[in-house]
């Protein structure tokens, strides 16, 4: 009986450091993503990637809690999850936690907006110490049509 609960026990533990870092990954996507918004502003690729591996942590944590806590869940709700993550784990820890989660839900969406805000800073002002990024020299003017004719801007 000791060995078969010494199990469960050490089931429960990795459940608990699995979900830790799905929380962990969701970080460093926001580090991550506060970082490339200096040198891929524009990029859609980059952007989508890194919202394909928002979304996976996000759902990767969604389904190691509804298995610490023994909760029964439709297959759809993995995709529904992934779909719509910030919502949707609002929507779960209130279902499966009570309104008392709410506090650390808004306290995460403020330390992954934090996250990404710091990292994008620290990269910048490192950057403009080493003279790699110059902000004094404006921007080059590009060409504008406008009626069929090119403008100089």
């Amino acid at each position: 009986m000791t060995a078969a609960s010494s199990t469960l026990d050490s089931i429960a533990a990795d459940r608990m450091a699995y979900r830790r870092y799905a929380v962990l990954a969701l970080y460093g996507q926001s580090a991550f993503w506060g970082i490339a918004q200096l040198f891929a502003v524009n990029n859609a690729l980059l952007y989508m990637a890194n919202m394909v591996a928002f979304a996976t942590s996000a759902t990767l944590w969604f389904e190691i809690d509804c298995r610490m806590l023994a909760k029964s869940r439709l297959p759809i709700l993995r995709l529904l999850f992934f779909f719509a993550w910030p919502i949707a784990s609002l929507i779960y820890l209130m279902a499966s936690r009570g309104v008392r989660e709410v506090g650390y839900w808004l306290l995460h969406v403020v330390g992954l907006f934090a996250t990404m805000c710091l990292t994008f800073f620290l990269a910048m002002f490192l950057l403009y110490w080493l003279g790699m990024l110059n902000v004094e020299v404006p921007a080059k003017p590009y060409n504008v049509e406008l009626s069929g004719a090119t403008e100089r801007r």
